[in-house]
């Protein structure tokens, strides 16, 4: 046995990368959604309302009404037992809440080491799964999931997940079989992410050929439909409905034509990483109307030629490679509007179908030097990219001005600034802030109505019934002017 060479620690280098790119975000506060998920949400203040979690919506007990409203859609009782032993522990410590959120990544790259070690077993595949593993753990569009405490939801259903995915393809037994549909059922309770996984069986089985071993493998849909039906019934009863649309009551067909729009951004942040952003809006995915819009058109194309080449590497016996390709959109099924949710893109939906880029490309990092240098070559522009994101989450006020430098086409960031400057008490920056908001929505009537109050809380009177005049002319309705004029909300 002396002769024998021990494998390179690929696992500790991969999980080292996960840790270190992410590093940064230690020195940043608490940012987006966090301020009522997790600094003033009441619920999670004492251990003993953990029970009320199981039996309540994602912002059950919140003092505001609006966002419990906004809220009322999303059922996340595991991640708020999560967030409840934090606050425990750290108290309002952002630094404890970021090092939680880094653990779990570097877990989640762990499971993704070990997935592709099941699909692409023995020691020749070593190398290349670390290519795999790499990419995923360094991609920049991870920076948002493991920044806000909030997104602590997408990493711990992500390692549920993953772990019931690497007991599915493992040889099956009565107590694997119950380990699998526990952690796919936890993943559930954690985050909707959680319900991909039946999807996830069935490609597998498709995909790879794998044959039943034995009876118990026959009987596996029964369990984990039994698993799925226990989640959505203590859903239904939790919540109500499924909360704020982002198409409001748009047809069906312009929904169909956004979300393929929607594909082609997908597909770009994960090819490339950047720019992001915490909240797509209206304005950078507009809706679109027309079926033949040429935007949904290229979306079209996308997800065809995204199927075509999952059916290539197919038949061409590259089956890892078909499986992840195939992955992203299963993991991308939930969040595809199917169910109508306020957030119609976001970095972290992207988080497990980035699992899908990693099988794809540990595939071709196989292919020997020519494919792999060039794969570390992108893992280390995406470790570099990711390093000068996490910069921007420093806190609410660098991540809007990073908004407004990458996406100057939406006022949303204008008026993020504008709000922290008047609670500064900055009255002359709030109001280039909101000129600046004007400049890209003339129609909005925010931009109007927090200038007018802004106006009147130094006296100048006049100017803010120019300001008045000015939304008149664009189209905001009197009364709301005539209530900013007088100190009304």
């Amino acid at each position: 046995m002396s002769g024998v060479r021990p494998s390179p620690p690929y696992a500790w280098l991969v999980c080292a990368a996960a840790a270190l790119v992410h590093l940064g975000a230690l020195r940043n506060g608490f940012t987006v959604d966090d301020a009522y998920i997790v600094v003033d949400h009441p619920a999670i203040r004492s251990l003993t309302a953990i029970p009320t979690f199981f039996t309540g919506a994602w912002g059950v007990a919140h003092a505001d009404p609006y966002l419990t409203a906004m809220n009322a859609g999303y059922y996340r009782p595991l991640t708020m037992v999560l967030h409840a032993l934090q606050l425990r522990v750290f108290g309002l410590s952002a630094v404890g809440f970021h090092a939680v959120s880094i653990a779990l990544h570097v877990g989640n790259t762990a499971a993704v080491w070990g997935l592709l070690g099941r699909l692409r077993p023995g020691r020749d595949a070593a190398a290349s799964n670390a290519v795999g593993a790499l990419l995923f753990a360094v991609h920049p569009v991870h920076v948002e999931p493991i920044n806000p405490a909030t997104y602590q939801s997408t990493l711990l259903s992500g390692l549920l997940v993953l772990g019931a995915a690497y007991v599915w393809l493992g040889p099956l037994g009565p107590t694997r079989l119950v380990r699998a549909a526990a952690l796919s059922t936890a993943a559930m309770f954690a985050k909707e992410d959680g319900v991909i996984f039946p999807l996830w069986m069935i490609a597998v089985d498709v995909l790879l050929r794998r044959r039943p071993e034995d009876s118990l493998r026959g009987r596996a849909g029964l369990v984990f439909g039994a698993c799925l039906a226990l989640y959505l019934a203590a859903r239904s009863h939790a919540t109500d409905g499924f909360g704020f649309s982002f198409f409001g009551d748009a047809p069906i067909a312009a929904r169909i034509a956004t979300m393929a729009t929607v594909a082609t951004l997908d597909l770009r942040l994960l090819a490339v990483g950047v720019p992001t952003t915490p909240f797509y809006d209206w304005y950078l995915v507009p809706i679109v109307d027309s079926l033949g819009d040429p935007r949904a058109c290229l979306g079209y194309g996308v997800v065809v030629a995204w199927l075509a080449a999952g059916f290539w590497l197919h038949r061409r016996g590259a089956k890892v490679a078909a499986l992840g390709l195939a992955f992203v959109p299963l993991a991308l099924a939930h969040v595809s509007q199917i169910v109508p949710i306020l957030i119609v893109a976001s970095d972290r939906f992207l988080y497990l179908p980035s699992v899908g880029l990693a099988m794809l490309a540990a595939e071709l990092a196989a292919r020997g030097p020519r494919a792999r240098v060039p794969l570390l070559v992108v893992c280390g522009l995406y470790a570099a990219l990711t390093v000068r994101r996490t910069w921007d989450w420093r806190d609410d006020l660098s991540l809007a001005r990073a908004t407004a430098r990458d996406f100057p086409q939406t006022p949303t960031p204008y008026l993020d600034l504008a709000t922290a400057a008047r609670a500064a008490g900055d009255v002359d920056a709030e109001l280039r802030h909101l000129l600046e908001a004007r400049r890209r929505d003339p129609s909005h009537g925010r931009t109007y109505t927090a200038a007018i109050r802004a106006e009147v809380r130094r006296g100048r009177l006049e100017a803010a019934r120019a300001h008045a005049e000015a939304g008149r002319r664009a189209g905001v309705p009197p009364e709301r002017l005539a209530r900013a004029l007088v100190g009304g909300p």
